[in-house]
Parts: C-alpha cells; structure tokens; sequence
C-alpha cells in the first residue's frame, strides 16, 4: 500500500481527526483500500457489507461529534451484526437465521459512531 498507516490505534486515530492531520474521508478509503488488498483476501468474509464512499453525517469535526464517529472498524464473524448470519466459521452455522439485534459490543461501537467496514473471517 501507498498510503502511510493510521497511527497506533483508534484513539490515536480519533486524535489525529481533531487535530486535523487525517480527514475521515480519507480514513474510509484509506481502511477500504487495505481491506481490498492482497494481504487481506482471505481475512473479511464474503458478501460483508460494502465499503461506505463517504463518512456518515456524524462525523467527528474538532472536539464534536461521537468519540469514533467516522473511523472505520471491523467486527469478527463471532459477534452479532444486526441482519447478518453470525458463522463463527462454521459450516453448520452458515445457513442460521440472521441476528436480530447487535451484540453488545457492537451496539457500542455504533453508538460511538464507528462505521462497519466488513466482518472478518474465522475458521471452524
């Protein structure tokens, strides 16, 4: 990849964003781009949901806005995503009914204003 890496982790990230050294447009492709990348081919599942062209509406400008509002993230397949079969990498599992709600973890996530850029794959 061309790009340099987001900083070390999500609050560095989150800082960055406010002090205006990255933009979370540029974060969104920047997570899609690695995400489509050769390294990662095997490592988001099939049909995870597309990659968003631009940040939601909530995104973080200064010192406003959610603590990760706009900054991309993925949720492992063991967890429940709202509307989306939770595998666990099972072949067994494959074909269970969609997930009602999100798990907590993920509720929190969204509620912090975290875009969902994929699930990642496990294996059985």
């Amino acid at each position: 990849m061309s790009q340099p890496p987001f900083p070390g982790d999500l609050h560095a990230v989150r800082q960055a964003v406010q002090a205006g050294e990255l933009q979370a447009q540029d974060i969104l492709a920047q997570a899609a781009l690695a995400a489509q990348s050769q390294a990662c081919r095997h490592a988001f599942m099939p049909g995870s949901p597309q990659y968003p062209a631009t940040p939601p509406k909530n995104t973080l400008t200064g010192n406003a806005g959610p603590t990760l509002a706009g900054i991309p993230v993925s949720v492992k397949d063991l967890f429940d995503v709202a509307g989306e079969v939770t595998a666990a990498g099972s072949k067994v599992l494959a074909q269970a009914a969609p997930a009602q709600a999100d798990c907590p973890a993920v509720a929190r996530l969204r509620a912090a204003g975290a875009v969902l850029m994929g699930r990642t794959n496990m294996v059985e």
